[in-house]
């Protein structure tokens, strides 16, 4: 009896330490494991080249994530509205609900070596709900960490250990040797950059940049090596969602360039921020290698650093798409007004509230968004749910899907990069494909009549602000138009 019993305890002990076991290859399982989305996407074909983007980052299907039952889809699809009062008035440009980003990724997907650094607020690391479309996508500094299989910082070795074309947290998550090495830091049941950051950081610059440990971004509210937003806002983590969420896991919308790279800045810990906190930010992006810095950002003042830094970017090739902030007014914002940013607005669809006695009329995708700034330096307008900050994300998407096409036409021989610098196209070219492209906005002289229904009897009448031809304070030069932008640079017809 007491053999038995012992033997019942040993079984115990050992489902045990099973059912442990069991556990722990499911969280590292999770945190490597790829089938939930492609990233890149589509995935290369067997035997083919995982670094060659060029040859297969591009896609005539859609993802599976990208459904119409999604409220922002209008915002991204080349689709017409289905309303016959729409589709045929060519003010209304026929019709046609958003952006064309759909149409642009037949042409390119994006390339993770094209990288979009987000000035904002940092990321919150701790929420694994809100970074599973993003953790693979944030850039990991090859200089400041050891390879998968344990070689020292900037070492010859294997980074990307899983062969999938891109160095990101599942090379950690897929190397068996370091399974047992990187625990859970912040305790959000997944693998992902702040982990990493945490884990590795050892103090010393590795790769001699002046920033110790920029393993993954940099803070520069708090001068540390981790952009984390500590007080839980989320700005941040919507923009990288919106510049670059993987694309075909069946969750939410795929970001504008779905494989493109983001690099985390915090620059603060509210929307206004510190400008010589800014400036730093910029650079800091662009000596990284980013192609396109976003910020959706106010400054308590302007100052020479401010616009030197803009300039930096300029002269690096380094696009800065600039959020006109959301206060729906005329005065001048800085950093957004600074010379040589690409200004973004919000256009966005009629109010719908679900019952079409108080629905506005007309049904228009081409409503300017009520809290988005306007003024001289409007440059191109994106859609939106009325602020700039979504449409500066998906705008500094559409930027990388610029770069990425020529980059592209780089690796196919096609062109040759821009002379000087290190970016197949330059900022000035890049401002320019989104301008040019742009589908003009117009309701002069006589249309800019709009109604929510019943309810102008206690609004009293409305009308859109006054949209004229060619450029205008509110929608610049028109909504950005994806797939003409990105069709300009695969025919290469790129402006000087």
């Amino acid at each position: 009896m007491k053999r038995s019993r012992r033997h019942l305890v040993h079984l115990s002990i050992f489902m045990a330490i099973l059912l442990v076991a069991c556990s722990m290859l499911s969280l590292w399982g999770g945190m490597g494991e790829r089938a939930r989305a492609d990233a890149p996407w589509p995935r290369p074909a067997q035997g083919q080249d995982p670094y060659a983007y060029q040859d297969y980052c591009r896609s005539d299907q859609l993802p599976a994530d990208y459904s119409a039952d999604n409220p922002d889809f209008w915002m991204y699809t080349s689709q017409k509205s289905g309303n016959p009062f729409i589709d045929g008035a060519p003010r209304e440009l026929n019709g046609v609900m958003g952006a064309g980003i759909d149409r642009a990724w037949s042409i390119t997907t994006g390339r993770p070596d094209v990288m979009v650094a987000v000035l904002d607020l940092g990321i919150r690391w701790d929420q694994a709900e809100l970074i599973k479309d993003t953790r693979r996508k944030f850039y990991l500094n090859q200089g400041e960490l050891p390879t998968s299989k344990g070689y020292e910082p900037g070492a010859s070795g294997v980074y990307d250990f899983n062969r999938d074309g891109v160095f990101n947290v599942d090379d950690y998550a897929d190397a068996g040797d370091f399974i047992t090495r990187i625990p859970d830091a912040n305790g959000n049941g997944v693998l992902d950059p702040q982990d990493i950051i945490w884990h590795f950081a050892d103090g010393i610059d590795n790769n001699g940049n002046g920033y110790a440990d920029d393993i993954s971004g940099w803070d520069f509210l708090e001068d540390d090596n981790d952009p984390w937003d500590e007080i839980g806002d989320g700005h941040g983590t919507d923009e990288a969602r919106w510049v670059a969420a993987e694309a075909n896991n069946e969750d939410g919308l795929p970001g504008a360039c779905p494989n493109a790279t983001v690099l985390a800045v915090r620059v603060g810990d509210a929307n206004v921020v510190d400008m010589n906190s800014f400036a730093q930010s910029v650079v800091f992006a662009v000596d990284s290698g980013a192609s396109v810095i976003l910020e959706p950002l106010g400054g308590l003042s302007s100052n020479a650093f401010g616009q030197a830094a803009i300039d930096y970017a300029w002269s690096k090739g380094t696009a800065v798409m600039a959020a006109a902030p959301d206060e729906e007014s005329a005065h001048q914002n800085y950093p957004t007004t600074y010379d040589h940013t690409v200004q973004v607005s919000a256009v966005t669809k009629y109010q719908d509230f679900g019952f079409f006695l108080f629905n506005q009329f007309p049904a228009s995708y081409l409503y300017f968004g009520g809290r988005t700034n306007y003024g001289a330096h409007a440059t191109v307008a994106v859609p939106s749910a009325g602020h700039s900050s979504g449409a500066t994300g998906r705008g500094a998407g559409i930027a990388a899907l610029l770069y990425s096409a020529a980059e592209d036409r780089v690796r196919r021989g096609e062109m040759s990069r821009y002379p000087g610098i290190d970016k197949p196209i330059s900022a000035c070219e890049a401002k320019q494909l989104l301008t040019m492209t742009a589908d003009d906005i117009d309701f002069s002289p006589d249309g800019y009549f709009t109604s929510m229904g019943l309810l102008d009897a206690f609004l009293g009448p409305s009308e859109r602000f006054h949209s004229t031809p060619g450029w205008d304070p509110y929608f610049g030069y028109g909504r950005v138009n994806a797939y003409s932008a990105v069709k300009a640079v695969a025919d290469g017809r790129i402006p000087p």
